[in-house]
């Protein structure tokens, strides 16, 4: 999530009114996640999947209240990460980037700064 620490509560309520919007409770989300908490790699990797819910409007739950990716100066485009088409998502400040993926039911995102690691993670992936 990109929101702060001061924003969590905020961002939690965004996300259970869009559960709740798309007929979902908060017990139907479910969300694996993986970073080093050491902050010495620069990612992380989340995969988010609604039980129930198709893929397409779990991917808009996750880039419009999750990841905050809709707002002024945030842009997108498409890249290709180990033979797949990924979205790239630019907050505009220099930082890091999310990739974002629908695989069957599950959303994947990367979040880095450094292209080469989102191609090695993607490759990774099952």
């Amino acid at each position: 999530m990109r929101a702060s620490s001061d924003s969590a509560d905020q961002d939690s309520r965004a996300i259970t009114a869009a559960l709740r919007a798309a007929g979902k409770t908060p017990d139907d989300l479910r969300v694996a996640q993986a970073y080093d908490g050491s902050g010495a790699v620069d990612l992380s990797v989340m995969a988010v999947t609604v039980d129930g819910l198709p893929a397409e409007q779990t991917r808009d739950i996750v880039l419009e209240n999750w990841l905050a990716a809709t707002g002024e100066g945030v842009t997108k485009d498409t890249v290709t990460l180990a033979g797949q088409t990924w979205t790239r998502i630019d907050y505009g400040d220099g930082g890091t980037l999310d990739y974002i993926l629908t695989d069957g039911a599950n959303v994947i995102v990367i979040t880095t700064a450094d292209a080469a690691l989102a191609e090695q993670t993607a490759a990774a992936l099952p």
